[in-house]
């Protein structure tokens, strides 16, 4: 026995007993060996070829059907040959093997769809979308099976809830399936939905409920002018010229009613000393509470000066720094609002101004007292206003407590001082107001400043706050990273989901159940993602059918071809069948 091609065959047969040519039937799969060929095998290959032209022309027509359904996928078939018998002969002269095959026709093993994108078209609704990647829609139905498309076409469904009875408006596919998203709310990380919450149905309520003010923040850009003129007048908030700079905005109660919030600034002037050569240097403050002024590269305690200063009884003095450390003892800094003086005070009330020394100290985070602010925080209640500041110990003839906002030398935030004993170190932990309301209405907690700048450019104030009134639904917007936006009649905006995107690996995975659908089997785990990572959401936009007609209806046209030539074969089979029946008559 000798082995050709991996085909066991024997080769010592005696010389003539099959005239030196073997046949080995490799592959019979009806059982014929070669001189038992049907004489009607020629009608069933035929027939299998009718058979799949017929189901091209299934698919084609399909595939022309839905040219204009949205988000469709075409199909191709995918066809296989049929091998009914494989027969091997071997030559011993010139140890060589033919083999003769016969075909059985062909199947059609598979159908194919085809992923590609189709073209995308403008429609101006904010609830159509396309996704400009290979992500799909995540849909899921009322037994909790989720189903994939790539059809954008979205319509609102409100239902009650049944516990609480608000109304809720779901966004859902035409097919009434519900649209899967994340809750931003709970949402960690944007890019990353390992750890994140399960996939939920957007709702949307259709109501918003009044949310309470806690807290009034600084919009950026905000800005107060240092160069601004010094105000030597009591503070009196229906007075303009008693201050530099106002804003005021809306804050809300628990019940959704409006009230008006105000801040004011208050400019004081650069804290500075002169020295007995009519040279005017910066003051500084430290952590140790150290006053002193630089001279060059070497820092110099401030004192009083030598001789008490007359300061009048009527005049309004404003403690700015408690407990100074100056060369010579500890006195609390002030102002005379009256006559715009800096002031040593000590004890006993005595009143000095500041002098210069050569005793030198070495500063501990030192602060240049040259962009000092007055802040009042107050609210208006029917023409009354009320003082909302909660904790600050500084107050002024006024009546109204205020805290000192200080900055920096470049004009950035340095922080807030609410005490008389204030460090560098302290305000510049210090961002927020802390405001009670006196009347009890108000449950705002802080007018947070951190952000507010001090350049030497023109007033522009802007504040906002976290509190809103009642509220109904208007539209509801979809951003290009999926985020689902709820607009409300009282001006309010909420990001309230984010999309979520599957992603298959292989995508033949997905069965077409009809309604523009796909589904896969429980073994089959998509990659979940957030929407803008990979793919980006289209607003106002379809993703129409990928068929191409033309292409169709060539595929038509040859499937068509190929069907006539399958019949013509079986009128051929027939008229030889017919000659084979004369032969016997």
């Amino acid at each position: 026995m000798e082995n050709f091609g991996g085909i066991a065959l024997f080769s010592n047969f005696p010389l003539g007993i099959f005239n030196r040519t073997y046949p080995l039937v490799i592959c019979d799969k009806y059982n014929t060996l070669e001189g038992e060929r049907g004489m009607l095998r020629s009608f069933y290959v035929a027939l299998t070829g009718l058979n799949t032209s017929k189901d091209w022309l299934d698919i084609t027509s399909n595939n022309i059907a839905n040219a204009n359904t949205i988000g469709f996928k075409r199909s191709r078939p995918v066809f296989q040959d049929i091998v009914l018998q494989n027969i091997l002969h071997y030559n011993e002269l010139s140890n060589s093997v033919t083999h003769i095959t016969f075909g059985g026709g062909a199947i059609t093993a598979a159908t194919q769809t085809i992923f590609t994108p189709g073209p995308f078209k403008e429609t101006g609704l904010n609830t159509d979308i396309a996704i400009d990647g290979d992500g799909f829609l995540i849909l899921q139905d009322p037994n909790g099976k989720n189903y994939y498309t790539r059809d954008g076409e979205l319509k609102f469904a409100t239902e009650a809830d049944p516990q609480t009875g608000q109304q809720y408006m779901y966004l859902v596919h035409q097919s009434g399936l519900k649209l899967m998203a994340y809750d931003i709310s709970q949402l960690q990380d944007s890019t990353n939905v390992h750890g994140c919450p399960r996939l939920s149905p957007v709702r949307i309520p259709v109501e918003l409920a009044p949310k309470a003010t806690t807290e009034i923040y600084t919009q950026e850009g905000a800005n107060i002018d240092p160069r601004s003129q010094i105000v030597n007048k009591t503070f009196d908030p229906t007075d303009a010229t008693s201050y530099n700079a106002s804003y005021s905005l809306q804050v809300y109660d628990s019940q959704g009613k409006a009230h008006d919030a105000a801040i004011f600034f208050v400019k004081l002037p650069a804290v500075e000393v002169s020295d007995s050569n009519g040279n005017s240097y910066y003051v500084f403050l430290d952590d140790d509470g150290n006053l002193y002024y630089q001279n060059g590269s070497n820092s110099y305690y401030v004192d009083k000066a030598s001789s008490a200063a007359t300061v009048n009884s009527s005049d309004e003095i404003i403690t700015v720094r408690g407990n100074i450390t100056a060369g010579s003892g500890n006195y609390d800094l002030v102002y005379d609002k009256t006559t715009g003086k800096y002031y040593l005070k000590d004890t006993s009330g005595n009143y000095y101004e500041l002098a210069t020394t050569t005793t030198e100290v070495t500063p501990n985070n030192g602060l240049r007292l040259d962009n000092l602010w007055q802040v009042y925080t107050l609210k208006n209640e029917n023409g009354q206003w009320y003082d909302l500041n909660g904790e600050s110990s500084l107050t002024d003839n006024s009546g109204f407590k205020f805290d000192i906002a200080a900055f920096n030398p470049d004009g950035t935030f340095k922080g807030l001082a609410n005490s008389t004993n204030w460090t560098p170190s302290e305000i510049e932990s210090n961002t927020d107001v802390d405001l009670v309301d006196p009347q009890g209405v108000l449950a705002v907690q802080k007018w947070n400043l951190k952000g507010l700048t001090s350049y030497p450019v023109d007033f522009s104030l802007g504040f906002s706050q976290d509190g809103y009134p009642p509220g109904r639904i208007q539209t509801v917007n979809i951003g290009e990273d999926g985020t689902i936006t709820a607009v409300y009649s009282n001006g309010k905006s909420l990001n309230l989901y984010r999309l979520g995107l599957a992603y298959f690996n292989d995508k033949q995975v997905l069965q077409p159940t009809g309604g523009n659908l796909f589904e896969v089997s429980q073994t089959v785990t998509p990659l979940l993602e957030c929407a803008g990572v990979r793919s980006q959401i289209r607003s106002g936009v379809l993703e129409l059918s990928n068929v191409d007609v033309a292409q169709e209806l060539i595929n038509m046209i040859n499937a068509e071809k190929a069907y006539q030539a399958n019949a013509k074969v079986i009128q051929t089979g027939q008229t030889i069948l017919d000659t084979t029946i004369q032969l016997k008559r």
